[in-house]
């Protein structure tokens, strides 16, 4: 006996096999309401996805932020021209609206020291009542899987062990510790290195002119750094951020911290070291500058708008990362990242270097 649409025979319960397939049927009934597209980029198109996105995130007077974060994406991004995909919608066939959104961000990695070209998942959501349809763009990240470098470090957490049978690598083991900011942390630093002669520190991403031969261009994957990718990424509208490197009398960028705000329990001040680098076979000189802005944030811009420095310098790194062993921070301890990436299958089993400023975290 079929009763509002579900397999029932008389008044007994569904058998274990006739509920699986009610919710088969239901999904398929709500699935078929949608369609998924690519995202067609345009004036109104991005209009129309911002009003979406801010509904979706409880915010509807920030589509004008929406707005800036798509112009950072696609038009700014120095590997913009990477990827032509910029993401997919998904929009009810009765009404024609978006109902959902999985978007792309071209970004540029360094592979046994050459550039390629990656992509980064953001900002995936869908409308609650079309949920069970937002594995159709999921499928369509899918098809990238195995033909281009995909690295991801704000999935849901819910979604680790899927995405490592499908061949993502998690790399989420990490140490975090705080060190205190002033005069007294360049002992907590351990082992740093004066400034070479010529060399100097510099706030300004317009300082550099270009990025010294690194010592890391090597066997693996990690960020490629130039300076067009570091002015791109500081001046993200998603979230702020603070530069200091160390140039040549050339403008040659050695050694480089990028920081964002990250206040401890909302209230203490701190400032979290989201991106390094350095192209010194050692670190001594990379942690002389995080000595030098530890002990003078302010000379770099690591403050608030009054003026007050931060309390702490946050800094978390891989288990397997070597450059802040030695450090004696505060309330070091375990974390656990939520960094993903799935290389083509040649560069499967490459290394790679992972920092937190990977994904869409602050763009």
């Amino acid at each position: 006996m079929r009763r509002n649409g579900a397999l029932f025979s008389g008044s007994a319960k569904p058998s274990g096999d006739s509920a699986r397939l009610e919710r088969g049927l239901n999904y398929v009934r709500r699935v078929n309401t949608c369609l998924v597209q690519s995202y067609e980029d345009s004036a109104e198109g991005r209009t129309l996805l911002a009003n979406f996105l801010g509904r979706a995130f409880g915010s509807a007077g920030d589509s004008v932020d929406w707005c800036r974060r798509f112009e950072q994406w696609w038009d700014l991004n120095p590997a913009g021209d990477l990827c032509h995909e910029k993401g997919w919608v998904l929009k009810a066939r009765e009404s024609g609206e978006i109902v959902g959104f999985l978007g792309l961000i071209p970004l540029c990695y360094a592979v046994d020291g050459k550039p390629s070209p990656a992509v980064v998942p953001t900002t995936w959501v869908v409308e609650p009542q079309f949920r069970e349809a937002s594995m159709m763009l999921g499928r369509k990240l899918q098809e990238f899987e195995g033909k281009t470098l995909i690295v991801s470090t704000t999935g849901r957490r819910d979604f680790r062990d899927r995405l490592v049978r499908r061949g993502w690598v998690l790399s989420g083991a990490a140490i975090r510790q705080f060190l205190p900011c002033g005069r007294w942390a360049r002992y907590l630093i351990g082992e740093s290195a004066p400034l070479r002669e010529g060399r100097r520190i510099t706030s300004e991403v317009d300082d550099v002119r270009s990025v010294a031969v690194s010592c890391q261009s090597g066997r693996g994957i990690e960020k490629w750094i130039t300076p067009d990718y570091l002015r791109w990424y500081r001046q993200s509208p998603a979230r702020e951020h603070r530069f200091a490197g160390v140039i040549d009398s050339e403008g040659r960028l050695t050694s480089f911290l990028m920081l964002a705000p990250a206040p401890v329990w909302g209230v203490l001040r701190a400032w979290s070291v989201v991106d390094w680098f350095t192209t010194e076979s050692g670190y001594g000189e990379l942690r002389g500058l995080l000595a030098a802005v530890a002990e003078s944030p302010a000379k770099v811009g690591v403050c608030e708008a009054n003026g007050r420095s931060p309390f702490f310098l946050r800094l978390t790194s891989m288990v397997d990362d070597e450059v802040w062993e030695g450090v004696k921070g505060l309330l070091r301890s375990p974390v656990t990242l939520n960094h993903f990436h799935r290389a083509p299958e040649p560069l499967r089993l490459l290394p790679k270097r992972c920092v937190l400023a990977e994904g869409d975290l602050g763009l």
